[in-house]
């Protein structure tokens, strides 16, 4: 068994600061973990860090977004990413869309496929929806369009979904 993407993958994916916010956060679960009667000023001082924001994580809120991506992604079941997944199919799939008509905007705010195939574009959608659920329709949109005749486009704004595609080599264009 080979492990395609990890939690830190994903994290990866965001800013250096984001990041930094992500090893703060385990770094201050690990000293709970190990000090339980720690609370969370002590922690922050350890920490170097102002006691709201161990505060804020001690009451379980504000946890730093990547992590809130990582989390949403194991219980769907996509992290760690092996390759006996039993969606790695669909998902190679919906990777390989990608790189043919579609991608992810450069601002990283949807993933995407173009196409004059309609059939090919609500084919990627429901592809999408199996993968992740019903509930990311919520964030997708088909356009229509097309300067020689009719082309369409589906869209979807799921920031968890352009991440865990992002990790996977997605290609970013400069769309947004």
């Amino acid at each position: 068994m080979k492990t395609i993407i990890t939690k830190q993958d994903i994290i990866n994916t965001y800013d250096e600061r984001q990041q930094e916010q992500c090893e703060l956060y385990y770094e201050y679960k690990r000293i709970k973990q190990e000090n339980p009667s720690y609370g969370y000023k002590r922690i922050a001082r350890l920490l170097n860090q102002p006691s709201p924001k161990t505060r804020w994580w001690h009451s379980g809120k504000h946890i730093p977004t990547p992590i809130q991506t990582v989390e949403w992604l194991v219980k769907k079941n996509f992290l760690p990413l092996e390759n006996d997944n039993q969606n790695i199919f669909l998902i190679a799939k919906v990777l390989g869309a990608t790189f043919g008509d579609g991608g992810i905007f450069g601002n990283l705010n949807a993933i995407f496929l173009s196409s004059s195939e309609l059939e090919a574009v609500q084919e990627f959608g429901e592809d999408l929806k199996k993968l992740f659920g019903d509930k990311i329709d919520e964030n997708s949109r088909f356009i229509e369009a097309g300067e020689y005749g009719h082309s369409w486009c589906y869209q979807n704004t799921n920031r968890n979904v352009i991440r865990f595609f992002q990790a996977l080599g997605a290609p970013i264009g400069d769309k947004s």
